[in-house]
């Protein structure tokens, strides 16, 4: 019986200062309790400035400023969802703006306000750019951001930004564990579904889930060894469309140029984004899309391949690019590059 006890205690004794190792290095608090599951799998609990929005699922939580998030850096949220370029006294000549929509990457995860690429182009430009990106957006998502601040903002400018898993992400009902609006297609017309919005409900749905997730050890090898079996009785990603996020994202292409003629926006921009592999497999799904897009009424700047140059050049200039998202170097680039895109357009 002592030898039981003794194996026991020490089994126990062992776990818990793996247990707090593990919370240590991973910055995460040592006596908390939580399911890190649920935390991990929830866009609400993930450390974002986020609040829930009826006809978007979700935006930026306005009057959101601090460094305390999941970056630890500057996020500053300003009316109506939008994140602050953080240029001070810095001089705008042009007060028309530019509205540029999109993802984590428009909207920088990751930097400072000052160090996104809306806020570079913003100096670069000496115009006006609103920075309208909201993190774990879809392309359809984005659309639905555009129409509402078109507006509000009456930009000259339109820059709608993308990365390929935007695109994927338009086929869901449920992205990241939060319900969200999403489109079907009728007649070759989109039609929405899922608005206005209800918040998701996640529980798992066993037992020893349940005990498992309370251990932040446990819960980083699960996701690496086994995330399928790991998340299940979440709800992650849901696909309800009934389309594809290609399918949806031509018809949306299709509104967009509409929408722009219709509001008398001068400048349309689509910009391709990528995170620092590329996702080779997915370059055939951006160049569907592209194929879409007419090329008289939007102007595509895909930035594939002035990376790949870049990284054939210098390894290390494109590694200092990306920290997952982009760094700010990475958004310099992006931001120059646009800059030099619209040369001819003002």
């Amino acid at each position: 019986m002592l030898k039981v006890f003794l194996l026991i205690f020490s089994t126990l004794s062992t776990f818990t200062v793996l247990e707090v190792a593990a919370r240590i290095y991973g910055s995460q608090a040592v006596f908390a309790w939580r399911d890190y599951r649920g935390q991990a799998l929830n866009l609400y609990k993930m450390r974002l400035p986020v609040q829930f929005d009826p006809l978007l699922g979700w935006i930026p939580k306005v009057g959101y400023s601090t460094t305390d998030n999941k970056w630890s850096t500057r996020v500053t949220i300003i009316d109506h969802g939008v994140r602050s370029n953080g240029n001070g006294g810095n001089e705008i000549l042009d007060k028309t703006p530019i509205l540029a929509v999109g993802d984590s990457f428009t909207f920088g995860d990751e930097v400072s306000d000052s160090e996104t690429w809306p806020a570079i182009l913003e100096r670069l430009l000496h115009k006006k750019v609103i920075n309208a990106g909201v993190f774990a957006y879809g392309i359809d998502q984005t659309f639905l951001r555009l129409n509402m601040l078109l507006k509000i903002y009456a930009p000259d400018t339109i820059i709608f930004s993308f990365i390929p898993h935007d695109i994927g992400r338009a086929a869901y009902a449920t992205a990241m564990g939060a319900n969200k609006p999403y489109f079907v297609v009728s007649n070759n017309t989109l039609v929405l579904m899922n608005s206005p919005v209800k918040i998701a409900s996640t529980r798992p749905v066993t037992t020893l889930h349940r005990a498992l997730g309370y251990s932040y050890l446990i819960h980083k090898l699960m996701m690496r060894l086994n995330p399928s079996w790991w998340i299940q009785g979440y709800k992650w990603n849901e696909n309800r469309t009934d389309a594809t996020g290609e399918e949806i994202a031509c018809l949306i292409f299709r509104e967009l140029k509409a929408m722009a003629r219709q509001k008398k926006v001068r400048n349309v921009y689509v910009l391709v984004q990528y995170h620092a592999d590329l996702y080779p497999g997915l370059q055939s799904r951006v160049d569907r899309v592209k194929a879409c897009i007419d090329p008289e009424a939007i102007t595509i700047i895909d930035l594939k391949s002035p990376l790949m140059e870049v990284k054939r050049l210098s390894p290390e200039k494109y590694n200092a690019f990306f920290r997952g998202h982009m760094t700010y170097e990475g958004n310099a680039f992006v931001a120059e590059n646009i800059a030099n895109s619209m040369k001819q357009g003002f």
